[in-house]
């Protein structure tokens, strides 16, 4: 007889690899909706949990979301079914279906998000940006090399290619030499003096501001901002983890990879 899988099965094995006590203080992280005891036979992993996602997990009789963005990020003070937030968390708990949030302890860890968007860009010989309390091998964005010296502009052609968007802004002489790369998926403007002094020729990054820009122009740092969508590698890296895992425990599980759009800008 099939084992009874629950809820908190799937978040014991992902906090072992990803354990609460690695996000930051600002983050509101693991169960958002639901319980830990629910029953649970397919898992969709997503970027985002927004109105279209909860109608896919619907959809797919799905029982655990597990997003990389907190879906509760900050305090509510009123469920309204009228409105789009209402509409979701009413969806969730009318179909019976957990949400849990994996954020920036999943963007610090060894093996993260930093280095799923480091691997996809091809950076080796690599250390962390903004190490943490719980060790250098724990922390946020990543800085290393790439196996050749190229122009950043033919640098910002793989990003385009390797992380698949149609489009990013950059900051620097596009003729410039580059090799050594800093990376960090989500806003990262405030570090970009580490990653100058770490000795980055380019600092990939989301959500870099204008006045940050201007900063990292001033000091000879060349940006690339492909977005903070570009997150969405996590959804694959997470679903192989867990993927592997649970077949370790011979839990019989099905992962669901998202399929819906969550990025809010279009590209004309």
């Amino acid at each position: 007889m099939q084992e009874i899988i629950r809820v908190r099965d799937i978040v014991e094995i992902l906090e072992q690899w990803a354990p609460k006590k690695y996000a930051y203080d600002w983050d509101n992280v693991g169960l958002q909706i639901g319980s830990l005891e629910s029953k649970v036979n397919k898992v969709l992993l997503t970027l985002d949990v927004l109105e279209n996602v909860v109608d896919e997990a619907i959809e797919n009789e799905v029982n655990l979301i597990i997003a990389h963005h907190p879906l509760l990020f900050k305090a509510l003070k009123q469920i309204n079914t009228d409105d789009a937030a209402g509409r979701i968390i009413n969806k969730l708990l009318k179909h019976d279906i957990t949400v849990y949030a994996a954020h920036t302890n999943l963007d610090v860890i060894d093996g993260g998000v930093s280095d799923m968007l480091s691997d996809r860009l091809e950076i080796i010989n690599r250390e962390v940006l903004v190490p943490s309390e719980h060790g250098k091998a724990i922390g946020a964005g990543r800085v290393g090399e790439l196996k050749e010296t190229i122009s950043l502009n033919d640098f910002c052609l793989r990003v385009k290619e390797k992380l698949e968007i149609p489009t990013l802004r950059v900051v620097g002489e596009l003729n410039k030499k580059v090799r050594k790369i800093a990376v960090l998926g989500g806003s990262g403007e405030d570090f970009i003096n580490q990653a100058k002094q770490m000795g980055a020729d380019v600092y990939v990054t989301g959500d870099m501001t204008f006045h940050e820009a201007q900063d990292a122009m001033a000091m000879g740092l060349a940006v690339v901002d492909p977005g903070h969508h570009v997150e969405k590698v996590m959804i694959q890296g997470i679903k192989t983890y867990l993927e592997m895992k649970t077949i370790e425990k011979s839990l019989e599980l099905t992962f669901i990879a998202s399929s819906q759009d969550t990025e809010p800008f279009q590209f004309l």
